[in-house]
């Protein structure tokens, strides 16, 4: 590729950037008012302030542009879980660090939260595999405490399924959500159960 064309791509990208950003933050807004097939691009645009041209030159359709967004949000809240967790050592803070920064995290933004747990349920068979894949790395990340813990002597997780123990971790945690976006209830109560059942389900004593 000559040094000319790359500048010209470089540039084109330059330019759609901030579009992208609009349009993706547009989507958290309409979706969590009022649903994924209640949205149109026309929504979308007019809430972004931007063209039609200019969203279709970031996305390929509202789908694809919903995709990205599950991706770009399930990242930002992956990301601050990881660094949450490595800032401690012992297990027990490991596991609550990871804990309340996810739930915290969706506390602190419940259209964001919204969207990734209710929203995003039986769109399509595409974002059905993007929520998915979204899970299994949260479940990964689990499956890491888990194991760790299962190593201690003595551990009654060692005959376990820890795969099947991590996927049910996130579920819980996922609904428990679910149920506090969709009820409004207590949240530091709700954060202090949620961390509880979490703890006794990865480090039993």
């Amino acid at each position: 590729m000559s040094s000319s064309t790359e500048t010209v791509g470089a540039r084109t990208s330059d330019r759609v950037a901030p579009h992208r950003e609009r349009i993706l933050d547009a989507i958290v807004s309409l979706v969590a008012e009022q649903g994924y097939h209640e949205t149109a691009v026309d929504d979308v645009v007019a809430r972004a302030r931007c063209s039609k041209s200019a969203f279709y030159a970031c996305f390929a359709g509202k789908e694809h542009a919903f995709a990205a967004l599950l991706e770009r949000e399930g990242e930002r809240l992956l990301s601050a879980v990881v660094e949450a967790v490595a800032a401690e050592t012992e297990p027990r803070r490991r596991v609550a660090a990871g804990v309340r920064t996810a739930v915290r995290g969706c506390i602190a933004d419940t259209a964001t939260a919204r969207v990734l747990l209710i929203e995003s349920v039986g769109v399509s068979a595409t974002i059905e595999e993007r929520r998915r894949a979204l899970h299994a790395r949260f479940a990964a990340m689990v499956l890491v405490q888990a194991r760790t813990a299962a190593a201690r002597e003595g551990s009654p997780l060692g005959g376990l399924d820890l795969e099947t123990l991590a996927y049910a971790v996130v579920g819980a945690v996922n609904e428990a959500v679910v149920h506090l976006l969709e009820t409004g209830g207590d949240a530091e109560a709700a954060l202090r159960t949620v961390e509880h059942l979490v703890a006794t389900a990865l480090l039993p004593r």
